[in-house]
């Protein structure tokens, strides 16, 4: 029987500081939010494009380029609590409406002082591109996001972080 990682363990954060952002938790720099979020996942896109030719029986493909993206949901909180979700998303937006590049890190397997490879890491800069926040009448109040990917995403097992 395979080893099953449980979700809920897993750990996550977004730098606030523009383009080249540390993302190393105890750095200071990283606002670790998995405390608030509901939902958080990693998806990877691959463009591929056909190259079958004729008289070859099985289809044949060429990878053109790639693409990551980071989808959460988020309970809704100001500065009463912490994270401070609404100030985070707005210092990820800008005072301008142009949002800056941020690292974000993600543990899946929770967080560990040492990367290793049962407990790797992933990083990569990347770009708020949403952050519709829902209000139901009977229900709390949350806030929904996507991070698109701005390069590699690194899978870091040990040493330091590339980014």
């Amino acid at each position: 029987m395979t080893t099953r990682i449980i979700g809920k363990n897993a750990d996550f954060g977004i730098s606030l500081t523009a383009e080249t952002g540390r993302t190393e938790y105890d750095s200071g720099d990283v606002v670790r939010f998995e405390l608030a979020a509901t939902d958080f996942s990693l998806t990877i896109d691959t463009n591929i494009e056909e190259s079958t030719g004729y008289q070859v029986d099985w289809k044949e493909r060429e990878i053109i380029d790639a693409e990551w993206s980071c989808d959460f949901t988020t309970f809704y909180s100001t500065n009463a609590v912490t994270p401070d979700i609404d100030a985070l998303m707005f210092d990820l937006t800008g005072s301008d409406g142009i949002t800056a590049k941020r690292a974000v890190v993600m543990y899946p397997n929770g967080f560990a002082a040492t990367n290793t490879p049962l407990q790797p890491r992933y990083s990569g800069l990347s770009i708020l591109t949403s952050r519709p926040i829902a209000m139901p009448r009977g229900g709390l109040v949350v806030v929904r996001g996507r991070l698109q990917g701005d390069g590699e995403l690194f899978r870091i097992t040990t040493g330091s972080d590339p980014v």
